[in-house]
């Protein structure tokens, strides 16, 4: 059973995943392919929250859409934050 930090984590992530998905120019086999993932349903997957993201997967899409992994969990309102 997941606690209501991780409940908040995820949704602050299929929000803030989605707004990056709005804006992507590209396909989801073009994402799936960049990101390494098997297959272009797994972008879905991850939009609407029916696959768990892992903190590999996290790092590889905050890279690819150049944004902050913590700004891509809410805990933060800086796309770009880096920590010093």
């Amino acid at each position: 059973m997941q606690n209501n930090s991780t409940d908040e984590i995820t949704t602050n992530f299929i929000e803030r995943f989605n707004k990056l998905l709005s804006e992507y120019t590209g396909t989801y086999a073009e994402l799936a392919n960049a990101l390494g993932l098997k297959s272009k349903s797994n972008i879905t997957k991850y939009a609407n929250g029916s696959l768990n993201i892992s903190l590999k997967m996290l790092s590889k899409i905050a890279d690819f859409f150049e944004v902050s992994p913590v700004w891509l969990i809410g805990f933060t309102d800086d796309k770009n934050f880096k920590f010093k």
